[in-house]
Parts: structure tokens; sequence; C-alpha cells
């Protein structure tokens, strides 16, 4: 591709493609699977000769320093992220990642830091810039990230015993040390598919019985009515599920829960209620009849608001917020030819605050921090959430759809702002006209600075968050199955809807179990391949 004749001209086409927000998949040149376009030329130009990598520090070094300068002066991350993504292969695009990589390990992100130095050794010049300082600062973000096995190696790669820091001298385990939080151990936290892996953890033993320490009603007779009660019976016994797809949360003490009406947070230890956000939205709203055109529509506001539907029941939290999917909202009717994108979000999320200090007995009432879609968020008008956002890295991570594209947004867990989108795919039929996606959820699975992404259509994407470059594509069909099976094959579900199948990340590999497939995958976190896969023989998986 760069050929010298035409070195110049391949090198601009090639930064245009770093410029651009967009992104797409390619067939690999072994005809092995796909990766995204970016991530493809930035291989390339990382393997490009000496004088290349000149040409193009000599064309696009400039404004990167500039870029990056500024960001320095103003104390910007993002503009240090924006070079990083931009002109990583120049110079100022490797003191940028260092920078990056350096603030996430100070804010408590190491694996996103190892991410990003990872990158810098891979790249061949690069890694010649990278320095004893450097490489005891990913030694750091290691241990602090549980990749223990990596020390070692690492720790051989130090060309001195000492480190020179600021004019001193300081044994390299000492600095280590130093710089080091405590080994990740074993954790009290509840095992979950939202966060990193470090929340993941095995527990040795367990008691031969429990006792339970509280109950709360998820739907109360008294409260919400005997209808209610009646209607969720007799859709029980029609044989579909009824609220499996609740995830309650566990924030220091407290647990967070969804039921019949609404959001609550009560005391661990004791179940007293803490605080309550009644839905907009809710089981008893659509369900509890309040006329006979109303109640003419029960049944479809059952499958409308998708009982048996985890997307509707979602939440999440991070240590300051509780975030909620409420919907689905009343839709516009559209008119012939008219665009979907005119049309309000059909899911939405909302923010709550997290606060546990309430000596009150009545629970306090809770007022939204931000919603998506309001005049707030001006941008979000028409993004129909698919799940509760995964907070990461300072971050929130969550899948939604806009004019038949499914997203990966990154918000502001603060203001619920708008600041980064990657488009993950292309559906044949938006959400509100496709009620057989009502029990499917899309949130994506975050470790090491790779998001893996459900679709909907059978793949599963991950998405470089350092770069927010496409990095793979797993087909949830695997390379054995055979893809000429009957279309019946191919539509059979193995899973209740009711229950949750989103991908679970362990030790550098992604553990998935699609509802469509007959095969339990294990994918390297890395690449994308696939390393194994295990017949399920028609078991049902409930947990992970």
């Amino acid at each position: 591709m760069f050929k010298a004749e035409r070195a110049e001209a391949a090198l601009h086409q090639v930064q245009k493609i770093f410029d651009s927000h967009e992104d797409a998949f390619e067939q690999r040149e072994d005809g092995l699977g796909y990766i995204g376009i970016r991530e493809s030329m930035s291989q390339l130009l990382s393997q490009a000769p000496v004088e290349i990598r000149d040409l193009y520090e000599l064309i696009h070094g400039g404004e990167a320093r500039v870029v990056l300068r500024k960001s320095q002066q103003d104390q910007d991350i993002f503009g240090c992220r924006e070079v990083y993504r931009r002109w990583f292969h120049t110079r100022a695009g490797f003191e940028a990642a260092h920078q990056l990589a350096a603030w996430h390990l100070d804010h408590g992100n190491p694996d996103f830091a190892v991410a990003v130095w990872d990158r810098i050794i891979a790249d061949p010049l690069h890694v010649t810039r990278f320095t004893d300082l450097h490489r005891a600062q990913l030694i750091a973000a290691c241990r602090q990230s549980g990749q223990l096995k990596r020390i070692d190696k690492l720790t051989q790669t130090v060309s001195n015993d000492d480190l020179r820091v600021g004019g001193d001298r300081i044994p390299l385990a000492q600095w280590i040390e130093s710089y080091s939080l405590p080994t990740p151990g074993e954790s009290s936290d509840w095992l979950q598919p939202l966060g990193s892996e470090l929340r993941e953890v095995r527990r040795q033993g367990s008691a031969p019985a429990t006792s339970a320490l509280f109950t709360r009603p998820l739907i109360d007779s008294l409260r919400d009515g005997p209808t209610l009660i009646e209607r969720l019976n007799d859709h029980h016994r029609k044989n579909s599920t009824i609220g499996s797809g609740m995830m309650p949360v566990v924030v220091e003490n407290q647990l967070i829960f969804r039921d019949a009406v609404s959001v609550r947070g009560v005391n661990l230890e004791d179940g007293r209620e803490l605080w309550k956000y009644p839905l907009q939205v809710s089981l008893e709203t659509a369900l509890n009849p309040r006329n006979e055109v109303q109640d003419q529509r029960d049944e479809i506001e059952l499958d409308r608001l998708g009982l048996s539907n985890a997307l509707a029941c979602g939440i999440s939290a991070d240590s300051e917020r509780v975030y909620v999917v409420e919907g689905p909202f009343d839709q516009p009717v559209i008119a012939p030819g008219e665009a979907p994108g005119n049309q309000s979000s059909y899911f939405r999320i909302t923010a709550l605050p997290l606060d546990t200090r309430n000596p009150l007995s009545n629970p306090l009432p809770v007022v939204p921090i931000w919603r998506t879609g309001d005049s707030v968020n001006p941008e979000l008008v028409g993004m129909t959430f698919l799940g509760p956002p995964t907070p990461a890295y300072g971050r929130l991570y969550c899948i939604a759809e806009s004019d038949l594209l499914l997203y990966l947004l990154e918000l502001d867990p603060a203001s619920g702002d708008l600041l980064d989108k990657t488009t993950l795919a292309v559906l044949q039929r938006s959400l509100v006209r496709d009620p057989s996606r009502l029990h499917l959820v899309c949130i994506p699975s975050i470790s090491r600075g790779i998001a893996v992404c459900p679709t909907l259509n059978g793949l599963l994407v991950g998405v470089d968050l350092t770069s927010k470059t496409l990095r793979w594509v797993h087909s949830q069909s695997a390379a054995t199955e055979n893809l000429r099976l009957s279309n019946r094959r191919q539509s059979h579900v193995y899973e209740s809807e009711g229950f949750l199948t989103l991908p679970m990340i362990s030790g550098g590999r992604v553990f998935d179990l699609p509802r469509n497939s007959q095969f339990l995958h294990c994918i390297d976190l890395e690449t994308g391949a696939i390393q194994w896969q295990v017949d399920r023989q028609d078991a049902v998986y409930i947990a992970a």
C-alpha cells in the first residue's frame, strides 16, 4: 500500500480514516473473520518501514503536537485522548498514549491503563521509546488489575534495578510496591455481569444452608391491588416468565431493586426502606385497567411492557447514582414515508441519586438527576436504550438504537451528556415495529479496555474503548456450526426469554451463551478468535 511514489497520498487517505468518528468492518486478508477498518489501518502503519513512519511524522506530527500541547496547557484529558485516537503513530501520539494511561492508572482504572500501554509496546517504533519508568508503571497497573502472571516477564524487561525519578534513584521493587494497591483477592461483592472482572472472583466454600435476613415483595397485594396479581398469575399460567430479568444491585450498605411500581433502596442489614422512585411506566400503570378500552388492551400491554424482558427491569449503579431503564413510552404514529428518527425514545435512562443517609422511618422521595432524551440532552432524543448502562472508567457505556442503527454510547455519569458513540450494527426493523426483540437485552461487558457488545443480530462486537475502534466481530453461530442448517434450526431458542444471556469476561476470555445457539462459546478478548465451544445439550443456564 505504501509504495514510494504514492506513499504520501496513501498516508493522507489513512489519516482520513483515523480522523473519522465512524468505523466499519472489513474481511481479514486471510479470509478468516473480520476486523475494524481503523484497527486494520493502525496495524498496517505500525508495521510500515521506518521511512514511511518518518514521512507520516513529517506530514501529521506537527498538527498532533499542537493539539497535545494545548491539551496539556488546559489540563484536558479529552484533548489528550483525541491525539491518541487520531495520531497514535506520531511521537506526540506516543506522549499522549503514555499520559492517557498514567491518568487512568491514577484514577483507579488500571486495566484501561494496561490496554493503552500494551498498544504502545506492540508498536515496533513506540516500544523503542518505552523507558524503564514506563515499564514500572505498566507492572504496577498489571498488579492493580490482577494480571499477576505478566509481572515476572515484564520485570525482566527492566534494564536497571533502580529507577531515576525526579533526580533520585529508587529501587524498582520499592517503587512498584509504593505505587501499587494491594493485590486483588477475595471480594464480598455479588457476582453480576456489570463491571470489571475484579468483581467476578471465585469464592471458596459455601454454607450448608442460608436464612433470609429480610424479604421485600416485588408485588404487594394491598398496595398494587388484586387486579394486577390476577393478571400476572394468568400470564404465568400461560408459561410466560415473570420477573426473572430483574437485576438487584448492591452498593455499599443498600440493596436496590425494582418492583411493580417503583425503584427502591433498602438497608442491606435489616431491609428498612431508605428511598423510592415511582416509575413513569410500570406494570401497575399498564395492567390495572382505568377503563374498558384499557382493559381490552391488557394482553397487548403485557407483551409491550415485556414482562419476560430484562430490559424493562434493568437497573445498574455506580458509587454515586442509580441508572434505571424506563419504558416503553407511547410513540407517535408514523406517517407514510416518515423517518423512524422522528419518534421519541421508546426506552430511556433515568439517573437517580444514591444516598443511604435516611434516619427517618418513611422512605425519602427521589428526584431524578437527569433523563436521556429531555431538553438537557437533546442529542439523545430518539435514542432507544436497550439495557442499563455499564459504569466503567468513570463513564457510562450503554447500547442504544436510532434510525435502524445500533450504537455503543459513552455518557457522562454526572450529566448524562453524550461524549462519544460508535456504530455497531444495522437493524432490519426498529424495536417499536419488532416486538419479538422486547425480551432481548443489550448490555456491554467491559474488561481490559474492551467493551463486548451484543447486537441483536447474531453478532458480538469488540470495541476498543481506548481508541474507539472496532476491534473484532464474532458470529454467535460458531464456525463449526453448519451455516446451511434450516431456518427452523437457526431460529431455535434454547433459553427462557426471561433469563439473561449476557457475555461474561474472566481471565482475558469471553464466555457467551447465545439463546439461538446450541453451543457455549469461549472467545479471546483481545482478538475475538474462538478458543473452544461446548455443546449445551439443551441445558438451560440461569447463572454464571
